[in-house]
């Protein structure tokens, strides 16, 4: 059974080969891309329809009960051959001029194709040779697009006008059986923006399109028609207003009215659906949380069931539609455990049940542990003993209460560390220069050197920050300290939290390195970064995987942020012993809610290490017995290792997070630095 219409056998082997060539080049402000694919698609096999109908006895009782005097029935020794090749270009080409920093143009004329399969067997494609005719069995889109794209401080715009051509051989079964052999013409605008100010968030889009049947090989009276189902003007919005404590938005969605068929006899009216949410944090633990689908219980057509081309006599037909108003609500408790006086009290619940002895204590598949002094190992240098001596981070449990809390903080922290920033360019003999690349600001940082066999490598490095801190050349001690190992270092100023929750920061790395390689080859292209900039290293090879760009020569990622949540053991086994983190759930868990804005967590993109690794660079991974995320660096290794890539996982005796980089005089940080660059150069094609 075939979609409830009709009884089909088919046994067919599809394959398509599709070597291709991909080119770029950069000229000041203007920016050149180009691809080309060729096609080798071929079918082979055999099909059968429906030979009518039988009297079988299905369930084989020895009765012939009233269904079974009339069973649709398939002989595939009675099938038709299947048996044809067909090769083809696909094309596209495209242009970006940067007009200013904020504005740029861009035009692309493309080519592209589908080879249809199944769906062209039953409907008369399939000569009684098995061949089909060119038209049938490969279907084109010509389309060509121009505009703009602005974007400035926390807002955006991206204007698009495209023109299309199109074929289409195929066969639909629901809601009615059909077969399809026309060609379309279209032409629109397409608007996507968006604007971030403070506390309120807004994007919205809409695409407007005028399309025609222009030929209309089984239907001819259907040319001039507008295709079924195909609305002049479609849109979404969706504002929103975010604080710690609380989300409040919408989600509104709207369409003009569409024809059911291509006959243009029935029409679908129109509608505009609104979804609301709505969130409160009754404390860093409980949050409500309300969603109502639908709000005004709109009736929203979307197909018309059982006659589609034509007035049924009654005046009466099925459609589908939305579903009505629908509202849910949620509350969601996240467990703490804060230190030491959870693990003391514990432990004395379970000493007054069971009494003392050696078995190990657990409650609710809890491990608790006792109080136990920690001492400073003297496994390490005299300076790295003295930092790890040294009283936790202050600053480890503030909860910012509006996003103008959150960027005074980033203030006050970005001007210590550019205080300091002089005088380790001085040691490490490095400029800085600012610059952009696609819209996104960028700083080279350079060593007055650089060795013949670098001159051809750059390193693309992403700072860390908690996808919140370190803006602007705060964000550079890394690329500093590795440029001044001699490489050319690229460092990305990508958008973060508040202003800018995930994807900003992802869609800025992603930015950047398409315009990396095209002025560098990617195997001689290193990418690097610490803590988040550890994470979003990992993240820019999953998207670029998911996106088809070439994936860089080698990765070094410092303790990368390689799982956003709360999730792996030495969250828990190093809570209150880095030094530096100190816990997830004080600022590093308010950060992260703020960047993921409401998005899964354990996404890809914002905790890598849940990505498929096959594929990847070689890696060089770094942390410390004491790191907050020395969980998140070894899972990250192992999953590498089991995709069958090249990893290198260095564990150093007593180091906090990011200590390498916080103080950059401890020996365990020039070690630190020496080895990643050693790493780059074994690793980057020359």
């Amino acid at each position: 059974m075939f979609g409830n219409c009709c009884q089909r056998y088919y046994n067919v082997d599809y394959n398509i080969d599709a070597p291709y060539l991909a080119v770029s080049y950069k000229i000041g402000k203007l920016n050149l891309d180009g691809s080309v694919r060729f096609n080798s698609s071929r079918a082979s096999g055999h099909y059968a329809s429906n030979n009518g109908l039988s009297v079988v006895d299905v369930n084989q009782d020895g009765i012939i009960q009233t269904p079974e005097r009339s069973v649709p029935v398939v002989n595939p020794q009675a099938s038709s051959p299947v048996n044809y090749r067909k090769n083809y270009f696909t094309y596209s080409v495209g242009a970006n001029y940067e007009v200013m920093p904020s504005l740029a143009l861009f035009a692309r004329v493309s080519r592209g194709a589908r080879f249809n399969a199944d769906r062209i067997l039953f409907g008369g494609g399939v000569r009684a040779d098995g061949s089909v005719a060119d038209e049938v069995a490969v279907n084109f889109v010509n389309q060509q697009e121009a505009g703009i794209k602005f974007r400035r401080g926390g807002a955006y715009v991206n204007l698009t006008a495209f023109r299309a051509t199109t074929a289409e051989a195929n066969e639909i079964v629901i809601p009615q059986q059909a077969i399809i052999n026309n060609k379309y013409r279209s032409y629109g605008v397409e608007f996507e923006g968006g604007v971030d100010r403070g506390i309120f968030h807004l994007t919205a889009g809409a695409t407007y399109t005028h399309a025609r049947i222009t030929e209309s090989q089984v239907t001819p009276a259907l040319n001039g028609n507008i295709p079924y189902r195909q609305a002049a003007l479609i849109f979404q919005a969706t504002p929103s207003i975010r604080t710690d404590r609380f989300d409040i938005g919408a989600n509104v969605t709207g369409t003009t009215s569409s024809y059911a068929a291509d006959v243009n006899t029935l029409k679908m009216p129109g509608y505009v659906m609104t979804n609301a949410f709505a969130s409160y944090a009754i404390t860093p633990a409980i949050r409500l949380s309300v969603n109502v689908q639908n709000l005004f219980d709109v009736i929203a057509i979307t197909e018309v069931g059982q006659v589609p081309d034509s007035v049924p006599a009654d005046g009466i037909d099925t459609a589908r539609a939305f579903p009505g108003r629908n509202i849910s609500a949620t509350a969601t408790l996240r467990f703490l455990m804060r230190g030491r006086a959870f693990a003391v009290a514990a432990m004395a619940t379970v000493l007054v049940s069971v009494g003392a002895t050696d078995r190990a204590a657990a409650m609710d598949e809890t491990v608790v542990v006792p109080p136990r002094p920690l001492p400073v190992p003297k496994t390490v240098s005299p300076e790295l003993q003295r930092l790890i001596g040294s009283p936790m981070n202050p600053s480890w449990d503030q909860h910012p209460a509006s996003a103008e809390a959150w960027r005074a903080l980033v203030k006050t922290y970005a001007a210590d560390i550019e205080t300091a920033l002089p005088a380790l360019m001085a040691r490490e003999k490095v400029t800085i220069r600012a610059d952009r690349m696609n819209g996104v600001p960028v700083f080279w940082v350079e060593p007055e050197t650089v060795p013949s066999e670098n001159r051809d490598r750059i390193l693309l490095n992403f700072h860390g920050g908690a996808y919140v801190f370190a803006p602007g050349k705060a964000g550079l001690r890394d690329a500093i300290l590795l440029a001044g190992r001699g490489f050319r270092v690229l460092s990305v100023d990508y958008r973060m939290a508040p202003d800018a929750p995930y994807p900003a920061a992802i869609d800025d790395a992603e930015a950047v390195w398409k315009a990396v390689v095209a002025q560098y080859p990617a195997k001689r292209v290193g990418v690097f970064g610490s803590s988040t900039g550890g994470a979003m290293t990992l993240a820019l090879v999953v998207r670029a995987k998911a996106h088809h760009l070439p994936l860089p020569g080698a990765l070094w990622a410092g303790t990368p942020w390689a799982q956003l949540d709360k999730v792996g053991d030495s969250y828990f086994t190093n809570d209150h012993i880095d030094n530096a983190l100190v816990s997830y759930d004080g600022l590093l868990g308010a950060a992260a809610r703020l960047y993921a804005n409401g998005h899964d967590m354990a996404d890809p993109e914002l905790s890598p290490v849940n990505a498929d690794f096959t594929g990847f660079p070689p890696t060089l991974l770094t942390t410390g017995t004491r790191d907050l995320f020395l969980s998140n660096t070894i899972r990250v290794h192992r999953k590498l290792k089991q995709a069958g890539g090249v990893s290198d996982l260095n564990v150093y005796e007593g180091l906090s997070h990011g200590d390498f980089e916080r103080d950059p005089d401890l020996p365990e940080s020039r070690e630190v630095y020496g080895e990643a660059a050693a790493f780059f150069r074994q690793m980057l094609a020359r």
